[in-house]
C-alpha cells in the first residue's frame, strides 16, 4: 500500500503516538537503495549528529548536495533547490565523508515553510 503522506509527515505522526521518543530507523529504504555499495549504506547508518549523539537517519532522509562558506558558517541547496543556513551545531566533521560530496540531512517543517537539519557532511575538500 503507497504511503499517502509524505515521510517527514508520517513519522512525526508515528513519534508523536509513541509519544515523542526517538524511533531507530525511521527513514523509509524500501531497497530502493540497495544498489549502494555496501560501506556507503554503512556510514550513512552509523552518522550521527555531532550535539545530540543521535542519528541522522539514513540514505533515505540524506542527500548530495551544493554548499558553500557564508560568513563563518555554511549554507547547502535545501531538496527544493533553496540555499539554507547550516546550523553550526549539525555540521559534522569528526566522521569522514565517503561519498566526495557535501551530504545534507533534512526534513521540510509540518507547515512547509522551513527546513530542519539533522545534519550536514561537508565535501572532504571543503
Amino acid at each position: 500500500m503507497a504511503n499517502i503522506f509524505p515521510r517527514h509527515i508520517s513519522g512525526l505522526f508515528v513519534a508523536a503516538l509513541l509519544g515523542g521518543g526517538v524511533l531507530d530507523g525511521h527513514a523509509r529504504d524500501y531497497g530502493q537503495y540497495s544498489d549502494r555499495p555496501g560501506h556507503l549504506r554503512d556510514w550513512f547508518k552509523r552518522l550521527k549528529n555531532p550535539r545530540t549523539g543521535l542519528p541522522c537517519c539514513e540514505e533515505a532522509d540524506c542527500a548530495r548536495t551544493e554548499a558553500r562558506t557564508r560568513g563563518s558558517g555554511w549554507e547547502a541547496r535545501a531538496p527544493d533547490g533553496s540555499w539554507i543556513a547550516i546550523p553550526p551545531e549539525s555540521v559534522v566533521t569528526d566522521q569522514g565523508n565517503p561519498t566526495g560530496e557535501p551530504i545534507l540531512c533534512s526534513y521540510m517543517s509540518f507547515e512547509g515553510n522551513w527546513w530542519d537539519v539533522y545534519c550536514f557532511v561537508p565535501g572532504p575538500s571543503s
